[in-house]
């Protein structure tokens, strides 16, 4: 009898770890992999992206500044030559940006994020960000020389 009792609640944990792990957004099978310098016009193709949509972004340049957003108690993540582009805005969470504050300035080339869409809605506008949840330092020989991971978006709407 706890044998039939227990298999249910095996088949239902291997089930969300395969499926529901890292990598697996509701009704997204795949990761979407992406190139930085084609990421805004992604993201800016409204009627075909979703909130909540999973992306690993690659040749994302190195940034070196974080600024604390208090209305979404969230940190937005900057380069030298910061775009003011919000497709290519990253925002992440307090706890990334404490991690992330250890590997600012180290010799990084590049990164690759991995991100959830969110959306910000106004009166006036209805927009989209992506909201990162790994980042990796890639050194100039394209190896990975560090990662960070936090958690994911709290929500996915925000309202401006």
């Amino acid at each position: 009898m706890k044998i039939l009792m227990v298999a249910p609640l095996v088949a239902a944990q291997l089930f969300a770890f395969t499926f529901l792990g890292e990598g697996f957004a509701l009704g997204q099978a795949n990761v979407r992999k992406i190139e930085f310098a084609k990421l805004s016009e992604y993201v800016n193709d409204f009627g075909s992206r979703r909130d909540g949509e999973r992306l690993v972004v690659a040749g994302v340049p190195s940034f070196d500044n974080m600024e604390f957003q208090k209305r979404y108690n969230m940190y937005t993540l900057k380069g030298e030559q910061s775009s003011t582009d919000v497709g290519e805005t990253f925002y992440t969470s307090p706890a990334m940006a404490k991690l992330l504050l250890i590997h600012l300035g180290t010799l990084t080339e590049s990164f690759r994020i991995t991100c959830t869409l969110i959306q910000f809605v106004s009166s006036q506008d209805v927009y989209r960000s992506p909201f990162a949840t790994k980042i990796e330092g890639i050194d100039d020989n394209g190896k990975v020389v560090w990662t960070i991971s936090g958690p994911p978006p709290t929500r996915l709407k925000r309202p401006e």
